[in-house]
């Protein structure tokens, strides 16, 4: 005995749907029509029918049927889907294959290209190679810190920690901050770049639109110099040591004048009277 629907004329016809007694077809190309509707598949051409079976035996699906391909969609849609998940379920319970790169080498040698992919609330430590090639650096402009999708060690150069040629260890605290407009500058040779929804988030501001409703992830170089302020436009600016120099100089006094002499006169004396000596 065999299980084989197709030995046990255990199949439907896929017009009519009718049990089918006899088969017919290769292994390859079995097709399911009754002898009542077989001039239909025939005017149709070989495998122009599916066939339908009552055991769940696959059959081929006709080239010119959409419904193939929508199955197919959705078994695709279906398999990301659940691979999202795994990779979530995985990420939160800490599987190794889940991590980025930089939380796969903490405390050890990472690339320029290495991102700031990691969990909030932390420091991490890494060391960034010699002669190094700059990544993509967002904010930096003020304490505010940079956007999580930055390069850890070209952030490292661009806070006047060390060089791209020098290369060395940098330590990074990330943090959560709310309502952050996140802006780039230019500083020991490295440029950063504004966040990519900078310009609608200060226009949130700018409209009095409320108290705003996005949190970022973002990081600061522990140990770095802080950023240069930024001058307020009504700052004035300080003298320099030449002219501080002038001003603090006194002039000179003029000299005194000597006072007069006065020669002090004999008082007279009286006629017939000699002086005493």
């Amino acid at each position: 005995m065999t299980d084989d629907p197709w030995a046990k004329g255990e199949v439907r016809c896929i017009v009519c749907g009718s049990w089918m007694e006899t088969l017919h077809g290769t292994s390859e190309t079995r097709y399911a029509t009754c002898s009542s509707c077989r001039p239909q598949q025939q005017q149709a051409g070989a495998g122009g029918h599916a066939p339908s079976v009552s055991s769940g035996v696959r059959g081929y699906v006709p080239s010119g049927s959409s419904g193939g391909t929508g199955k197919a969609i959705g078994c695709l849609v279906l398999l990301l889907l659940g691979a999202g998940m795994v990779f979530g379920a995985c990420r939160w319970a800490g599987c190794d294959f889940a991590k980025s790169e930089a939380e796969k080498n903490v405390g050890k040698e990472i690339g320029w290209g290495a991102k700031a992919d990691l969990d909030p609330g932390k420091r991490y430590e890494f060391i960034c190679p010699k002669d190094g090639t700059p990544g993509d650096v967002v904010g930096g402009s003020d304490l505010n810190g940079y956007g999580e999708e930055s390069s850890i060690c070209t952030a490292a150069v661009h806070a006047g920690l060390f060089s791209l040629k020098d290369g060395g260890r940098v330590t990074i605290e990330v943090q959560e901050r709310k309502g952050l407009v996140i802006r780039g500058s230019e500083r020991n040779g490295v440029k950063s770049f504004d966040e990519s929804r900078a310009d609608d988030r200060a226009e949130h501001y700018a409209t009095d639109a409320g108290p705003p409703d996005w949190t970022d992830k973002v990081f600061s170089v522990v140990g770095a110099p802080p950023p240069p302020p930024v001058a307020a436009p009504s700052a004035k600016p300080k003298p320099s040591s030449s002219a501080a120099v002038v001003k603090a100089a006194k002039p000179k006094s003029a000299p005194a004048k000597p006072a007069p002499t006065v020669s002090a006169k004999p008082a007279a004396v009286p006629s017939g009277d000699t002086p005493s000596e």
